[in-house]
């Protein structure tokens, strides 16, 4: 009888895949149906990370201690202190992050031109419409740009990099 009840439990394990729900399960494959890469999703840290065989990546959620930042961000980008990590993509040589943070867009904004030049970046571009910021600056081969809004009692924060033969390459296309 202890023989059958563990080949049983054993059994069950394996469907379930070791701990993964059903849900998370045929999210991951309908995922990876489409992409062709690797899925991991877990409904209970509301996160989910998307991987492609050209070594794309997305990760997404995490609740409410948000994602960690990727290990490949360039490190002479600012992310602000204290936000939240939302979401973060990469795909070739350009990085994304989604950031979410207490702080007013305004003190957001003025903290990343305070850094982004002490980090060597060059100021190409500030725009400024009512609560909406941008900024753009380059630095060697590359543009960064950070968008900053408020969003209820938030500011929602976007930073995207990209190489400039990257920009090229759209263009051309």
């Amino acid at each position: 009888m202890t023989r059958i009840l563990f080949v049983l439990m054993l059994a069950s394990m394996l469907t379930l895949g070791c701990g993964k729900s059903h849900q998370e399960k045929t999210i991951e494959n309908a995922i990876e149906n489409q992409t062709g890469g690797k899925t991991d999703v877990n409904l209970d840290k509301q996160k989910m990370t998307i991987e492609t065989k050209e070594g794309d990546k997305m990760e997404i959620g995490g609740g409410e201690e948000g994602i960690k930042l990727p290990a490949d961000f360039p490190k002479d980008i600012y992310v602000y202190p204290g936000a939240k990590i939302e979401a973060s993509f990469k795909n070739n040589d350009s990085h994304q992050l989604h950031l979410v943070t207490a702080d007013a867009a305004a003190k957001v904004i003025a903290e990343y031109q305070t850094q982004l030049k002490k980090n060597g970046w060059n100021e190409k571009t500030v725009t400024r419409t009512g609560e909406f910021s941008m900024l753009e600056y380059a630095k060697d081969n590359r543009t960064v740009v950070v968008n900053a809004s408020p969003e209820g009692k938030q500011t929602k924060v976007m930073i995207v990099m990209t190489k400039e033969e990257q920009a090229e390459q759209k263009q051309e296309q």
